[in-house]
């Protein structure tokens, strides 16, 4: 049976409440920034258009600015105790990783269900995906393919920031041009990118997201035989 004073200690206290508020609307406001300027990035729309938009998306920007300086950089960004179904949110992106990567690729998912539900920030992930598909379509050819699959791997030995246990697993591959090893060895660096000095932040930030969750990621790429990102984040397990 519960004491009163037990009960209390379990009900999250009006900090933590308005902590994850916060949280929950920079993520909106996150997303909604990074459709538009997705939008204009295509080059479909009127100049008219393209303003009115352009004006929306600043809001947005200046909207999660202030959610986030509500937050404070003393607060950690929780992750949802329920966990992010990887094949789900996969398949949901994929109308706005085909129009970030349109006209000059085409893409593939194969979101397998038995990647399971995985412990990572929804819209940290989001950005991670949309930044991989964006670098893909700047480094590959017109007519190359992007594929994005779902699946789950058990890590048996530790090494160097994994920790063994169940990995829900995304790779975003795709079938260009290739990484130099040199390049690849730095790939995450600020600054350092596969499209060439100075553009590599995006890339960094995959590696925050994955990292942030207790994950890893990794690069697999040689010249001439394409490039495959692979996304290791904890399973949940029930």
């Amino acid at each position: 049976m519960h004491t009163p004073l037990a009960m209390a200690s379990a009900e999250p206290s009006p900090a933590s409440r308005l902590a994850m508020l916060g949280h929950d609307l920079n993520n909106v406001l996150q997303a909604a920034a990074a459709a538009i300027g997705l939008a204009l990035q295509g080059g479909r729309l009127g100049p008219a258009d393209s303003a009115l938009l352009d004006v929306a998306g600043q809001a947005l920007q200046q909207g999660a600015g202030m959610a986030r300086l509500f937050l404070g950089q003393d607060i950690p960004r929780p992750c949802s105790s329920d966990g992010v179904e990887l094949a789900e949110l996969v398949q949901e992106m994929a109308p706005l990783l085909q129009h970030a990567i349109a006209p000059a690729m085409q893409l593939e998912l194969d979101a397998c269900a038995l990647s399971g539900r995985v412990q990572v920030d929804r819209s940290a992930l989001q950005r991670a995906l949309v930044n991989l598909a964006l670098n893909a379509r700047e480094a590959c050819p017109a007519g190359a393919r992007l594929r994005i699959s779902t699946d789950a791997c058990t890590l048996v030995v530790a090494g160097a920031g994994r920790t063994p246990g169940r990995y829900g697993i995304v790779r975003v591959a795709d079938n260009g041009p290739g990484i130099d090893p040199a390049v690849a060895a730095r790939v995450f660096e600020p600054g350092a990118s596969s499209r060439g000095p100075g553009r590599g932040l995006g890339l960094a930030q995959v590696r925050a997201a994955v990292e942030a969750s207790g994950g890893f990621v990794d690069v697999q790429s040689s010249p001439r035989r394409g490039t495959c990102f692979l996304l290791a984040l904890p399973s949940i397990t029930t």
